[in-house]
C-alpha cells in the first residue's frame, strides 16, 4: 500500500495493486475545514481517477468532516471491478440435464409427491435434441482507482466431447442418436442405449421405465416398479415389485414377492428360486432352488432338475423337467400342464372378431336383399355392397386360418409332460385341459406326469414306453 500526504488534512493510500484507496481527512481546526476542492485537488495530486461511483461516497465523507472536523474521517474508494464474461457450455433442453438433480424433497405448497414415480435418470428418444453448445461471452474490462484498465479472464470455450449415442452439428446443436439415458460425466455427453443402475432400485431412482436394457447392479425393493422393451439384468433380488420385460428377466438373487409383486416377462426367466411371486412368463423358467406358494404361467417349461415346486399353482404350457414335487406334508400344490393361457386368450380374441364380421356380413347381406327389389336404381350402391361382402369374406377366411393354427398350437401343448426326478408327494393336483388327479400317496422318481389317450391324467415310471392312471396307483 502506498501512502500520500501531500495536501494538510488529506491523507490518501493506495492498494499496491490498484484496486482500492483510502482518503482521509481531519482532523483540522473548526475553521478550517476542507473543501471539495481540495480533496479534489489532493487526490489528483496522488494520480486518482475521479471515477464516476465515488461522487456519493466523498460527498458522504465531506459532509461528517464538516459536521467534526476535530475527528479523522476515511473514505473508502474501490475500483471499478471488470466485468466477468461467460465460459462456454452446454446450455440444455428443458428435462435433459442430467446432472440437475431431479429427485425432490417434498411437493410444492403442500403438494402430496410420489416419491415412487420420481427418477433421476434421463430417458430420451433418438433424434430428440438435448441441447446446445453456447459460445464464450467476453467480459468487459474495469477501471482502477489511477484511471488504469483492469482487463477481464478470458472465457473459456466450452470443452465438451461428443461421444456415442451423441452428435453435434455445426450450429453447436446436439442431438441424441439412439433411444437411451443421457450422461454427462467428465465434460463428455453420451446416450447409453442400456441403463446400468449402480445400486438399488429404491426411493435413490424411483420407478424405472426404459426402452433398452436395465441392469441393476442391487436388489429391487418393495413396491418399486421396473419396465424395459427390451431384457432385465437384477444382481441382487427382487422384492414385492412389479418387474415387466419384453425380453428375458435374468435375476442373480431370486424373488421374494410376498403375493404382491408381478412379473411380466416376454422370453425367458432365470432366478435362484421364486418365493410367494406372481406373473406370466412367454418362453422358458430357469430356477436353481425351489418354486415356493407361487402363482406362474409359463408359455414354455420350467427346468428345474435340482429345485423343487411346494405349494402355489403353476401353470405349464410346454414339457418340464423338477427335482421334486409337492412336499412331504402334502402342501396343496396345483400344476395345470398342458395350457396356453397367452394363445387361449388369443383364441378368444379372434373368435370375437369373426363374430363381429359375421354380424357385419348378415347387415349387408340384408341391406342387398332389400336393394335388388328395387330394380336397376341402386346398380351402384348394390355392387359396393357385394364388394364390401367380398372383403368381409376374405378377411374372415383369413382370421379362420389364424384360428385354427392357434388350436393347433394348443392341441400341441395339450401333450406336454412334465418329468419329477426326485420324488412326487401327496397333496399335488396336477390338471390336464381333459382330465385332473390328485396325487395320494408318494412316488419316488424318475417319472413323467402327462395326458392319456382316455383321457386321464397318468404316470409313467423310468424305462416304461406306456402310462398308467395316475388316480388307479
Amino acid at each position: 500500500m502506498v501512502a500520500l500526504t501531500d495536501k494538510p488534512g488529506v491523507a490518501i493510500r493506495v492498494e499496491d495493486d490498484g484496486r482500492a484507496a483510502t482518503v482521509a481527512l481531519g482532523p483540522t481546526p473548526r475553521a478550517q475545514t476542507l473543501t471539495p476542492e481540495q480533496v479534489l485537488e489532493a487526490m489528483n495530486a496522488a494520480g486518482l481517477a475521479a471515477l464516476s461511483h465515488w461522487a456519493q461516497a466523498l460527498a458522504d465523507g465531506l459532509a461528517r468532516h464538516r459536521a467534526a472536523p476535530d475527528q479523522r474521517v476515511t473514505i473508502e474508494l474501490p475500483a471499478t471491478e471488470p466485468r466477468t464474461g461467460t465460459d462456454g457450455h452446454v446450455l440444455w433442453r428443458d428435462g435433459c440435464d442430467p446432472t440437475a438433480a431431479r429427485l425432490q424433497a417434498a411437493g410444492a405448497d403442500g403438494e402430496r409427491v410420489d416419491f415412487y414415480n420420481q427418477s433421476r435418470f434421463v430417458f430420451v428418444a433418438a433424434g430428440q435434441v438435448l441441447g446446445t453448445l453456447v459460445e464464450p461471452v467476453p467480459g468487459q474490462p474495469g477501471v482502477d482507482v489511477r484511471g488504469r484498465a483492469i482487463e477481464p479472464a478470458n472465457p473459456q470455450p466450452a470443452a465438451v466431447n461428443i461421444a456415442d449415442g451423441a452428435a453435434v452439428d455445426a450450429a453447436g446443436q446436439i442431438t441424441a442418436q439412439v433411444d437411451g439415458v443421457v450422461h454427462f460425466e467428465h465434460n463428455t455427453v453420451r446416450v447409453e442405449p442400456a441403463l446400468m443402475i449402480d445400486g438399488d432400485v429404491d426411493f435413490n431412482t424411483g420407478n424405472i421405465s426404459f426402452k433398452g436394457d436395465v441392469r441393476i447392479t442391487g436388489s429391487v425393493r418393495d413396491l418399486f416398479k421396473v419396465a424395459s422393451r427390451q431384457s432385465v439384468e437384477v444382481g441382487g433380488t427382487v422384492e414385492a415389485a412389479h418387474i415387466t420385460t419384453a425380453g428375458s428377466l435374468t435375476i442373480t438373487g431370486g424373488v421374494a414377492g410376498k403375493e404382491k409383486g408381478w412379473l411380466e416377462v416376454g422370453q425367458d426367466l432365470a432366478a435362484r428360486y421364486l418365493n410367494r411371486a406372481r406373473g406370466r412368463v412367454a418362453g422358458h423358467v430357469w430356477v436353481a432352488r425351489e418354486i415356493d406358494h407361487t402363482h406362474i404361467a409359463v408359455a414354455g417349461g420350467i427346468q428345474a432338475a435340482d429345485g423343487r415346486i411346494v405349494g402355489g399353482r403353476v401353470t405349464l404350457g410346454g414339457d418340464s423337467t423338477i427335482g421334486e414335487l409337492g412336499s412331504p406334508q402334502g402342501q396343496h400344490t396345483i400344476i395345470h400342464l398342458g395350457f396356453s393361457p397367452n394363445l387361449e386368450r388369443q383364441a378368444d380374441r379372434i373368435l370375437a372378431i369373426m363374430a363381429r364380421f359375421r354380424r357385419r356380413a348378415r347387415r349387408r347381406k340384408k341391406a342387398l336383399q332389400k336393394l335388388h327389389h328395387g330394380g336397376d336404381a341402386h346398380a351402384l350402391r348394390i355392387a359396393a355392397l357385394k364388394r364390401e361382402l367380398d372383403i368381409l369374406r376374405h378377411r374372415r377366411e383369413c382370421w379362420a386360418a389364424a384360428l385354427q393354427r392357434t388350436r393347433d398350437q394348443l392341441a400341441r401343448i395339450a401333450t406336454a409332460v412334465l418329468r419329477v426326478e426326485r420324488t412326487l408327494h401327496p397333496g399335488v393336483t396336477i390338471v390336464t385341459p381333459r382330465a385332473r388327479a390328485t396325487v395320494t400317496r408318494q412316488h419316488p422318481g424318475p417319472l413323467v406326469l402327462g395326458l392319456m389317450s382316455e383321457p386321464a391324467v397318468g404316470i409313467k415310471r423310468s424305462g416304461r414306453t406306456t402310462y398308467e392312471r395316475l388316480t388307479s396307483i
